[in-house]
């Protein structure tokens, strides 16, 4: 603000060049006063201005007096119109990246701060297509925060009513981080057994790393057991699998884990899996040789082989064929074929001999196999040997 000088006191306050009543005295007496220069608003708050007597009572005006209003009238007006004349242009903005911070590690993130340094009138807004801080920068400014192995391209964008431009800046991850185990995560199959004991489970295990390095780990289970350490090498920042195998014979539930040893401690989730352990089907055949003994030429013979389930769990008879001797022997009866044995339950397969089409010397032997295949887990397929001669 400028203020009104009157003799060595002042006496009021004007804001700019003009014409003003002062609603003081201005000695010698009240007179309409008008700046005729403005302060330099850029040095201080309060400034001198110079002012002299622009209008007295009409009756006391005097030439040199109107000589002197109209020099200030004049020079306010030229003021004016150069002040028209002299406001600038728009134009059109320019955009330039800057990155002003970072890379700087904070927790697993590497972070970096770019600022937009932009030209142009009138002064452009801008806009980032990423910045992860919202703001909290300023608008001038965009954080972005990148984790191991990833990279970003930033752009900005400059407008105003001239028109806008843009800039790009890449981004990439390129804080020093410590080697480290980042996630395990272990799995089993299957997740549940019911059968015959001992059974084996396989495990995996994902192993997730931000760099090159070499991990030690172990197995670990719920029954206190612990599987010596292994090694494993990564060449860069990823995941590999690792897998184990481990046998188990009792009826329970159970887990298995891993846990890292180097170059961090960490260690996976539980994997967890069912053992319901049953005494397997167990099939009796009898007799193991069928001998037909002599048989007429012409006639035929039948024997029946007996099956049984001496196992606890059900067993089911899958098929029975004749797989050598065919032209001598065939099967008739079978009432054993697809079905499931409990235990102690049998079942008969009938076999036939003869009759022949063309008879030999008597005395000429002939000899067949009958083939049975169950879900006996040790003893699937059964092989009956089948003899017989010519009479």
């Amino acid at each position: 603000m400028n203020e009104v000088e009157g003799g060595d006191a002042t006496n009021g306050t004007i804001s700019s060049t003009g014409l003003y009543r002062a609603p003081f005295e201005v000695p010698p007496r009240a007179v309409q006063v008008k700046a005729v220069a403005r302060a330099d608003e850029t040095r201080s708050a309060q400034a001198q201005v110079t002012v002299v007597a622009a209008e007295v009572a009409k009756e006391e005006a005097t030439p040199e007096a109107a000589a002197t209003e109209e020099a200030i009238t004049e020079e306010a007006t030229t003021e004016e119109a150069t002040t028209e004349e002299t406001t600038p242009e728009a134009t059109s903005p320019t955009i330039s990246l800057t990155q002003i911070y970072g890379p700087e590690l904070v927790g697993d993130v590497c972070v970096y701060r770019v600022r937009a340094e932009v030209t142009g009138n009138p002064r452009p807004t801008i806009e980032f297509n990423r910045d992860d801080s919202d703001g909290a920068w300023g608008n001038d400014v965009a954080q972005i925060n990148l984790r191991a192995g990833e990279s970003f391209t930033l752009e900005a964008t400059a407008t105003n009513s001239a028109g806008s431009d843009r800039a790009r800046k890449e981004i990439n991850f390129l804080c020093e981080v410590p080697f480290a185990v980042t996630s395990v995560t272990a799995s089993v199959s299957p997740p549940s057994w019911t059968g015959p004991c001992p059974t084996d489970f396989d495990f995996s295990a994902v192993i997730t790393v931000n760099g090159p390095g070499t991990v030690t780990y172990r197995w670990e289970s719920s029954d206190g057991g612990i599987d010596p350490t292994r090694n494993i090498t990564f060449a860069r920042v990823g995941s590999q699998r690792v897998t184990a195998s481990f046998r188990w014979s009792t009826s329970g539930s159970y887990w298995q884990r891993v846990r890292v040893l180097t170059p961090n401690a960490i260690v996976s989730n539980r994997a967890n899996f069912t053992l319901t352990c049953e005494v397997p089907p167990d099939i009796d055949v009898r007799p193991l040789t069928v001998d037909f003994g002599d048989v007429a030429c012409g006639s035929s013979r039948r024997w029946g082989v007996i099956l049984q389930n001496v196992g606890t769990g059900s067993l089911n008879i899958s098929s029975a064929n004749i797989a050598s001797g065919v032209v001598y022997f065939s099967i008739e009866d079978d009432e054993c074929t697809g079905r499931n044995l409990a235990t102690g339950q049998e079942c008969i397969i009938g076999v036939r001999f003869g009759p022949l089409g063309v008879c030999g010397p008597p005395g000429s032997p002939y000899d067949g196999n009958l083939r049975i295949r169950s879900k006996d887990p040790y003893e699937g397929t059964v092989n009956i040997r089948l003899r017989a001669r010519q009479g």
